[in-house]
């Protein structure tokens, strides 16, 4: 499959609270020719009723400035942080269940 002109979809129902989505990508396990690195995108969710986040592969931030490559990820992380206690929500239970609710990806839209 060809990943390289596809988006990462997220649907969350923060449920009115004050959410951040983090997710981390690594390419640590590849060859150096690979473009090895470590990524991450944050953004805040707020408010009540599912919300669709879309990401690009452009969107994640690393610090040697390289971009990342859906196809080169080794290791992929997706975390709901609750802003007001700072705990991670467990997405595994059936609370964290009502959090996220749909993960896909998408044909890229190239704006």
């Amino acid at each position: 499959m060809d990943f390289s002109n596809k988006d990462l979809s997220f649907t969350i129902d923060p449920q009115g609270k004050d959410l951040t989505l983090r997710l981390t990508a690594e390419s640590r396990f590849l060859e150096a020719k690979s473009g090895q690195g470590s990524y991450s995108f944050v953004k805040s969710i707020k408010g009540a009723g599912p919300q669709e986040v879309i990401i690009r592969a452009s969107d994640f931030k690393s610090n040697d400035r390289k971009k990342l490559e859906w196809t080169n990820i080794s290791r992929f992380s997706v975390a709901l942080i609750d802003e007001n206690t700072k705990d991670k929500i467990d997405l595994a239970s059936k609370e964290g269940q009502q959090f996220l609710k749909l993960i896909k990806l998408l044909p890229a839209n190239n704006k």
